[in-house]
């Protein structure tokens, strides 16, 4: 059987000076194959056979190989699900921000139509000479003004 040399510290009696990755015809390579020393070589193809693909085996390299491309798989899972967690994240962060805008928008609002009650209140429970007063002292009083109209003048001041 054709056998590929993956390990450096196997040297073939056969062929001292084989390096990494050359082949060499054996007729037992199995005690290698299974000590991670070589692969079997597929003569027609020229494909890697593992140690499982030949004897059902997984041999120590290639289960920490597997480790190694499961550990991968886990982090690119872990690293999309906060991804994805972030984006929500923003969403609701931004939801919460303009629900507080129109909140915040809608109570000033409110306290603009509470002031404009206060005045009108204060302005309907004034007689005509506190009207005239008060008007007065906010200079938005002039001589001949009607009831109305010093009303509103006091309701814009």
């Amino acid at each position: 059987m054709l056998v590929k040399k993956t390990n450096d510290q196997w040297m073939p009696i056969e062929n001292p000076e084989l390096k990494m990755d050359e082949t060499i015809e054996m007729t037992d390579p199995k005690a290698l194959i299974l000590e991670g020393f070589a692969v079997g070589v597929d003569e027609s193809t020229g494909a890697d056979l593992s140690a499982f693909d030949l004897y059902g085996v997984i041999i120590e390299e290639e289960v920490e190989e597997f480790r190694k491309f499961q550990d991968m798989k886990k982090q690119e899972f872990l690293s999309e699900k906060l991804e994805n967690e972030n984006k929500e994240l923003i969403k609701e962060a931004a939801q919460k921000k303009a629900k507080a805008d129109i909140k915040k928008e809608e109570d000033k609002v409110s306290i603009e139509k509470a002031a404009e009650s206060k005045v009108e209140t204060a302005t309907k429970a004034m007689d005509w000479k506190e009207m005239i007063k008060k008007g007065t002292e906010l200079g938005v009083y002039k001589v001949g003004m009607t009831k109305v109209a010093l009303t509103e003048a006091l309701k814009d001041a």
